[in-house]
């Protein structure tokens, strides 16, 4: 399906910050970015699990959560397009960045893509060790486009999560990833966030 919005100057012209959408962010000075483009309603659980790789790993974050009571579709920029000026600064200041996305399956699974292969591999060993499946991503969701935002870091190459609608339910109590349920979390959860963290202390700039 086709985005509703080309750019974020499009976007904030017809949606409002603070009741349609918000953006955080975490300044830790460091060199490593972690990104959700597609938070709170979006892309569900996508948000809540940057936040706790960020805290984790004390590197920089940034979310655009969708915050409408239904239709947050509406609010995705495709990561090509996404450049919203906060996040281009902050992906400009960082020589590793990831970002978290969510895809469809019934399978709970995460699909591995963009440039950073070094980064790619620690990831993928650190996934297998925390029991988390891994699968190549497709071409549509593979990351490897130059004007991906990933790719627009310092040394011009990022990686991309893309999680499976099952894992992200699987990340919540009961696999109910209402939002007053997203506070409660569950192992799996913690398994995703701690293999990030591992890969990242492996790949240390």
């Amino acid at each position: 399906m086709d985005d509703t919005y080309l750019n974020y100057k499009q976007l904030s012209a017809n949606e409002i910050k603070g009741k349609d959408y918000d953006i955080y962010t975490i300044n830790n000075f460091s060199q490593t970015l972690i990104i959700a483009l597609h938070g709170g309603g979006i892309e569900i659980g996508t948000s809540e699990a940057t936040n706790a790789i960020a805290r984790r790993s004390s590197s920089n974050m940034y979310i655009f959560e969708g915050l409408k009571s239904s239709g947050n579709s509406v609010l995705h920029i495709t990561s090509t397009n996404f450049d919203e000026p906060t996040a281009l600064n902050l992906v400009g200041l960082s020589s590793r960045t990831i970002s978290l996305h969510g895809a469809s399956g019934a399978t709970p699974k995460v699909y591995i893509g963009g440039l950073d292969t070094n980064l790619i591999n620690h990831l993928k060993n650190a996934f297998m060790r925390w029991s988390i499946k891994v699968g190549n991503a497709s071409e549509e969701i593979n990351g490897d486009n130059p004007n991906n935002i990933i790719n627009r870091n310092k040394v011009s190459k990022g990686v991309q999560l893309e999680l499976t609608r099952a894992l992200r339910q699987s990340f919540f109590v009961n696999n109910d990833w209402s939002r007053p349920n997203r506070v409660n979390t569950t192992p799996i959860f913690w398994n995703f966030v701690n293999a990030v963290v591992e890969a990242l202390d492996k790949t240390a700039l």
